[in-house]
Protein backbone atom coordinates (compact mmCIF):
# COMPACT_ATOMS: atom_id res chain seq x y z
CA UNK A 1 0.00 0.00 0.00
CA UNK A 2 1.12 3.52 -0.32
CA UNK A 3 0.45 6.55 1.55
CA UNK A 4 -0.95 9.70 1.18
CA UNK A 5 1.48 12.93 1.75
CA UNK A 6 -0.17 16.40 2.56
CA UNK A 7 2.48 19.26 1.76
CA UNK A 8 1.60 22.01 3.41
CA UNK A 9 3.06 25.58 3.45
CA UNK A 10 1.89 27.62 6.81
CA UNK A 11 3.74 30.92 4.93
CA UNK A 12 0.60 31.05 1.95
CA UNK A 13 -1.84 28.72 2.60
CA UNK A 14 -0.56 26.04 -0.31
CA UNK A 15 -2.08 22.66 0.03
CA UNK A 16 -1.25 19.57 -1.80
CA UNK A 17 -1.82 15.66 -0.90
CA UNK A 18 0.20 13.33 -2.83
CA UNK A 19 0.17 9.89 -3.49
CA UNK A 20 3.55 8.22 -2.90
CA UNK A 21 4.53 4.76 -2.50
CA UNK A 22 2.90 1.81 -4.30
CA UNK A 23 -0.30 0.54 -5.12
CA UNK A 24 -1.14 -3.45 -5.65
CA UNK A 25 -2.17 -2.33 -9.88
CA UNK A 26 1.64 -0.91 -10.12
CA UNK A 27 3.49 -4.26 -10.01
CA UNK A 28 1.64 -5.01 -13.59
CA UNK A 29 4.27 -4.37 -16.46
CA UNK A 30 2.22 -2.94 -18.36
CA UNK A 31 0.82 -0.37 -15.74
CA UNK A 32 4.62 0.45 -15.40
CA UNK A 33 5.18 0.96 -18.87
CA UNK A 34 2.69 4.03 -19.06
CA UNK A 35 4.21 5.80 -16.76
CA UNK A 36 7.71 5.88 -18.72
CA UNK A 37 6.11 6.65 -22.38
CA UNK A 38 8.56 10.01 -23.25
CA UNK A 39 12.14 8.46 -21.81
CA UNK A 40 14.29 7.05 -24.38
CA UNK A 41 16.46 5.12 -22.12
CA UNK A 42 13.27 3.65 -20.40
CA UNK A 43 12.72 1.65 -23.56
CA UNK A 44 16.19 -0.20 -23.68
CA UNK A 45 14.93 -1.31 -20.24
CA UNK A 46 11.35 -1.99 -20.88
CA UNK A 47 12.77 -4.66 -23.82
CA UNK A 48 15.61 -6.27 -20.16
CA UNK A 49 12.30 -6.32 -18.47
CA UNK A 50 10.32 -8.34 -20.76
CA UNK A 51 13.26 -10.85 -21.30
CA UNK A 52 14.06 -10.99 -17.84
CA UNK A 53 12.16 -9.38 -14.57
CA UNK A 54 15.03 -7.35 -13.17
CA UNK A 55 13.25 -4.75 -11.33
CA UNK A 56 13.78 -4.58 -7.72
CA UNK A 57 11.01 -1.96 -7.19
CA UNK A 58 8.57 0.25 -8.04
CA UNK A 59 7.02 3.42 -6.57
CA UNK A 60 6.38 6.94 -6.69
CA UNK A 61 8.02 9.50 -5.00
CA UNK A 62 7.67 13.08 -4.02
CA UNK A 63 9.41 15.19 -6.85
CA UNK A 64 9.85 18.92 -8.31
CA UNK A 65 9.99 20.14 -11.56
CA UNK A 66 13.11 22.29 -11.81
CA UNK A 67 11.95 24.01 -14.81
CA UNK A 68 8.45 25.57 -13.08
CA UNK A 69 8.82 24.42 -9.12
CA UNK A 70 5.99 22.09 -9.57
CA UNK A 71 5.55 19.08 -6.68
CA UNK A 72 4.23 16.05 -7.64
CA UNK A 73 4.19 12.21 -7.05
CA UNK A 74 6.97 11.11 -9.54
CA UNK A 75 7.10 7.26 -10.97
CA UNK A 76 10.01 5.56 -10.04
CA UNK A 77 11.08 1.82 -10.70
CA UNK A 78 14.19 0.84 -9.03
CA UNK A 79 16.67 -1.83 -10.53
CA UNK A 80 18.58 -5.07 -8.75
CA UNK A 81 21.66 -3.56 -11.02
CA UNK A 82 21.79 -0.21 -8.66
CA UNK A 83 20.32 1.75 -11.57
CA UNK A 84 16.97 3.65 -10.83
CA UNK A 85 14.63 5.51 -13.69
CA UNK A 86 11.85 8.45 -12.44
CA UNK A 87 9.21 10.31 -14.72
CA UNK A 88 10.55 13.02 -16.41
CA UNK A 89 6.70 14.72 -17.29
CA UNK A 90 5.46 17.38 -16.04
CA UNK A 91 2.23 19.45 -16.58
CA UNK A 92 4.44 22.82 -17.79
CA UNK A 93 5.05 20.76 -20.95
CA UNK A 94 3.90 17.52 -21.21
CA UNK A 95 5.90 16.90 -24.91
CA UNK A 96 9.39 17.49 -23.04
CA UNK A 97 11.23 15.66 -20.85
CA UNK A 98 11.79 17.70 -17.42
CA UNK A 99 14.92 17.55 -14.58
CA UNK A 100 13.00 16.31 -11.62
CA UNK A 101 14.37 16.91 -8.29
CA UNK A 102 13.19 13.50 -6.08
CA UNK A 103 13.18 13.89 -2.77
CA UNK A 104 12.90 10.65 0.25
CA UNK A 105 9.85 9.01 1.28
CA UNK A 106 9.14 9.63 5.13
CA UNK A 107 12.09 12.01 5.80
CA UNK A 108 12.11 15.31 6.85
CA UNK A 109 12.53 17.42 3.73
CA UNK A 110 13.99 20.58 3.45
CA UNK A 111 11.73 21.70 0.84
CA UNK A 112 10.35 25.21 -0.47
CA UNK A 113 6.86 26.08 -1.46
CA UNK A 114 6.15 26.18 -5.14
CA UNK A 115 4.29 29.13 -4.40
CA UNK A 116 5.78 31.71 -2.09
CA UNK A 117 9.25 29.82 -1.39
CA UNK A 118 8.80 29.16 2.26
CA UNK A 119 9.69 25.98 3.92
CA UNK A 120 7.21 23.66 3.86
CA UNK A 121 5.72 20.74 6.44
CA UNK A 122 4.87 17.25 5.27
CA UNK A 123 2.31 15.15 7.20
CA UNK A 124 0.85 11.07 5.98
CA UNK A 125 -2.66 11.55 5.73
CA UNK A 126 -3.61 8.00 4.99
CA UNK A 127 -3.03 4.99 2.66
CA UNK A 128 -3.83 4.42 -0.88
CA UNK A 129 -4.14 1.00 -2.92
Amino acid sequence: MGYLCEVHCPGCGYKQIFPLGCGRKDYKLKRIYSHFDLMDLWSVKVMALEKKSNYLTFRYRLGKCRDCGQLQAVPEVLFTDGTSFHGRTCDCNVKAEHEISLYEDREPIKLKCPKCGKKVTTQEKGMWD
